[in-house]
């Protein structure tokens, strides 16, 4: 493994079963950003329809 650890496609699995979690757990109450894997369209609805707020990108 390279410096810098593991990200992209290998933890979006993962990535969105926490944001499924942490959802369940604090609803609307947090503003969820979501990482990992993202790369099409319809994964980003994935995230924003499990929970994560649709934002931007951060510079």
């Amino acid at each position: 493994m390279e410096v810098g650890g593991v990200s992209g496609a290998p933890v979006s699995k993962r990535s969105l079963e926490e944001l499924k979690r942490l959802n369940e757990r604090v609803g609307y109450k947090l503003v969820l950003v979501s990482v990992g894997g993202i790369s099409t369209p319809e994964q980003a609805w994935e995230r924003i329809a499990a929970g994560a707020s649709p934002r931007p990108g951060l510079d």
